[in-house]
C-alpha cells in the first residue's frame, strides 16, 4: 500500500517533487479600515514553489520547501514600506517610483516513522526554517539572521472500501481503490519578530480511479 499523504515515508530510494506557480494582478487595496478600494496604481505578484522529498530509508524521510516571490508595482502616495504575506520582512521603498522586490525562504525537514499497522501509521517530523532573503536593484538582503523551528506529529490511516450496497439499491462509491485520512499537530517556535504558532492539520484523499486522487 503507497499513498502519498503526510504520515508516510517514502521507500527507501523513492522520493516526489511538486512545483507551482502563481500568478496575481489587481488594481484595489485595502484601506487602514479595512475597505477594498479602487486604484491607478497596478500590483502584480508571481510566486514558484517547489516541494521534495526523498526515503533514505523505508523510514526516514528527508525533505525540503522552497518559495520564491517577485512583487512589483508602481508606488502609490504615502507608500512606505512593503512587507510580504509569508512575513519575512519589511521593504523600504520611500525613494522608489517603481518597485520590484523578490523574496525568497526555505526550510528543510526529516520525518521519523515511528509505528506502522493494518493501515495506520504514525510519524514526528523536525523542520527547520532558515532566514529570508530580499532581493531588489539596490540590495540584497537575509532578514533577522534567525531561524524557526517546529515540531510536529503526524497519524494517517489508510483503507479499502470493499464492493457492496448501501442505501438499499446504491453501489458503495469508489470500491475497491485505496483511501486515506490524515491528521497532524505542530508547535512552531518562531524568531523573535513574529509570535510562536500551533498548527492542527486534518486531511485525506479519495481516490476515484486508478491515477486519480481528490
Amino acid at each position: 500500500f503507497e499513498v502519498g499523504a503526510a504520515a508516510w515515508t517514502q521507500g527507501k530510494g523513492k522520493g516526489q517533487a511538486i512545483a507551482g506557480s502563481t500568478l496575481t494582478a489587481s488594481q484595489d487595496f485595502f484601506t487602514s479600515d479595512n475597505r477594498s478600494e479602487s486604484s491607478d496604481t497596478g500590483f502584480t505578484k508571481n510566486e514558484s514553489t517547489l516541494f521534495m522529498e526523498y526515503g533514505i530509508s523505508d523510514s526516514i524521510t528527508i525533505g525540503g520547501n522552497a518559495a520564491t516571490q517577485n512583487v512589483f508595482f508602481d508606488r502609490s502616495e504615502g507608500t512606505e514600506q512593503i512587507i510580504d504575506f509569508r512575513q519575512c520582512g519589511v521593504v523600504d521603498i520611500s525613494d522608489a517610483e517603481q518597485v520590484s522586490v523578490s523574496f525568497l525562504e526555505s526550510e528543510i525537514f526529516l520525518r521519523k516513522k515511528i509505528f506502522e499497522e493494518s493501515g495506520f501509521v504514525a510519524s514526528m517530523q523536525q523542520t527547520v526554517k532558515f532566514p529570508c532573503i530580499i532581493m531588489d536593484a539596490q540590495n540584497f538582503t537575509v532578514t533577522n539572521n534567525t531561524f524557526d523551528y517546529e515540531f510536529r506529529m503526524l497519524g494517517g490511516y489508510g483503507f479499502k472500501w470493499s464492493p457492496g450496497k448501501i442505501l438499499g439499491e446504491f453501489k458503495r462509491p469508489f470500491a475497491g481503490q485505496y483511501h486515506f485520512i490524515n491528521i497532524e499537530a505542530a508547535y512552531r517556535k518562531r524568531n523573535k519578530q513574529f509570535s510562536d504558532q500551533i498548527k492542527i492539520d486534518l486531511g485525506g484523499g479519495l481516490r476515484v480511479m486508478p491515477g486519480l486522487l481528490l
